[in-house]
């Protein structure tokens, strides 16, 4: 008889083939025995499986004991309670900065009926701060678990109530300003990420522990709101993320670079976008009250670059101009406002004699431009040029003026049917703006000069587009009147 040695690691397959083969051994005991190894093999293999589930029992078990230390739980109570008091703070230090900003270059105020919608969702977000630690409080400490409501369905409704919301308009308004509003623009971006990962976490340990007690297996509620609570954290995080992108891109035309993080506590700005080829323009009837002349609001005089006043911030102008026979225009620029008179400064003057529909410019014969027989009026205006803060991102301009005529000194520029305009324009890229008057391109000798047009000058709210989507701008359209800022008339 053939003896088979059986392997260890053979047994089952070896000893089946001993059985069957055994010329000894009878049908309906080999019957026997291979059912008994057969059902040894399967008991076998299940105490394996058995012994994986009872390490996943013990792991559940273990955190269901971690769950129930109480430094444990106020750790988490604390974490929970951390993150919801600095989303809450941030959401209100946002609102008041938005609140708070003023009127002036490119940028102004948020507009009212958003800056209501985050007011709305401000005082919701209160509530829902009030209500989701108070039942979180209770779920964690409390014996049987019980808080007045659900966690995962609180958390969904905070989620789509007031994080969603309040992000959104967030991105809103990072997508048309370069640079944040404030640094509370960017820790609640911040803190709305930290928040949602914390969410999802403690929603995962919570989904182990009641599938481990066979909880809401199959309950068709509980997956949904398990869909929309992840669906919201998702897009809260890729509205967080926006807020970074948009804080830091900037967009010129079809050009789009990335900016370097900067000190948002020193609200310095980059007014190199927006500055450049911006100018001060002046329009008057008084201008155009000579013989056979015509007034029109469409002829413009420069008066102040934007970069030269960011430069020299209180400068100060005196416009001399003939009210009969052919137009005579003298401008003086001082960049201080600390003078006696305008004459014993070193100054910048520019002089145009009309001819023929043209202004001749002869600035060396400024001192003999005006003859005893023209009667003249100036404006003597003083700028103040408003540096940057958190609520001026690019600062504003402010200005006062004195209007002379015949020898009398008056304090208000619109005054005895004289008007006065100052706005902001933009040169054209063709357009030679270097001086006061338009020189017009093709000018052999360089001296013909005329007023800037509409055809010239590009209006500044489509100037200063703002953002990464391109927004018009907020900011102010003209220099602000300040009657605050002294100012004497000048002999002239």
């Amino acid at each position: 008889m053939t003896t088979k040695t059986c392997n260890v690691h053979q047994r089952w397959t070896c000893q089946s083939y001993v059985i069957r083969n055994s010329p000894e051994a009878h049908s309906r005991d080999r019957i026997l025995h291979y059912i008994i190894f057969t059902a040894q093999r399967y008991k076998e293999a299940n105490q394996t499986s058995t012994k994986g589930q009872k390490t996943t029992d013990n792991t559940m078990g273990c955190m269901y004991n971690l769950k129930r230390n109480l430094c444990f739980q106020v750790f988490v109570f604390l974490v929970i309670f951390v993150v919801d008091l600095a989303d809450l703070l941030s959401d209100w230090l946002f609102f008041n900065e938005l609140r708070l900003q003023e009127k002036g270059l490119v940028f102004g105020p948020i507009d009212t009926k958003l800056l209501y919608v985050l007011l709305g969702f401000s005082c919701a977000g209160v509530l829902t701060f009030l209500v989701e630690i108070v039942n979180f409080g209770r779920h964690i400490f409390r014996p049987d678990e019980k808080g007045w409501l659900d966690v995962d369905y609180l958390s969904t409704f905070v989620v789509w109530v007031e994080e969603i919301p309040q992000i959104s308009i967030s991105v809103i308004i990072a997508a048309c300003r370069e640079e944040g509003v404030s640094i509370y623009q960017i820790s609640k971006a911040s803190i709305v990420i930290i928040g949602c990962f914390a969410r999802l976490l403690i929603g995962l340990i919570r989904y182990c522990l009641r599938r481990r007690r066979g909880e809401y297996r199959n309950k068709r509620s509980f997956k949904c709101c398990s869909g929309l609570l992840l669906f919201g954290l998702v897009l809260s995080v890729i509205g967080s993320s926006l807020v970074f992108v948009f804080s830091h891109i900037l967009r010129d035309g079809d050009n789009i670079t990335f900016q370097k993080p900067k000190e948002f506590i020193l609200t310095k700005h980059d007014t190199a976008k927006y500055f450049p080829h911006v100018g001060i323009f002046l329009n008057s009837n008084e201008l155009r009250n000579g013989i056979d002349q015509t007034y029109t609001q469409d002829e413009w005089i420069k008066l102040m670059d934007l970069i030269d006043l960011e430069k020299s911030p209180h400068p100060v102008q005196k416009i001399k101009f003939t009210k009969n026979g052919n137009m005579k225009i003298k401008i003086v620029t001082s960049s201080t406002q600390n003078l006696g008179t305008l004459t014993s400064q070193k100054l910048r003057t520019e002089c145009y004699n009309e001819t023929n529909g043209w202004f001749v410019s002869n600035s060396t014969e400024c001192s003999k431009l005006f003859s005893a027989t023209d009667v003249t009026s100036e404006f003597v205006i003083y700028y103040n040029f408003i540096p940057q803060s958190s609520h001026r991102m690019m600062g504003d301009v402010t200005y006062n003026t004195r209007y002379t005529s015949s020898g009398e000194c008056y304090n208000e520029p619109n005054i005895n049917n004289t008007q006065l305009y100052l706005e902001y324009f933009k040169a054209t890229p063709q357009t030679e703006d270097r001086f006061h008057l338009l020189l017009p391109n093709g000018n052999v000798f360089k001296t013909l000069f005329k007023f800037y047009t509409p055809e010239n000058l590009i209006p500044i709210k489509k100037a200063w587009m703002t953002g990464f989507l391109g927004c018009e701008s907020s900011g102010s359209e003209a220099p602000h009147w300040d009657k605050s800022i002294q100012i004497k008339c000048f002999n002239t």
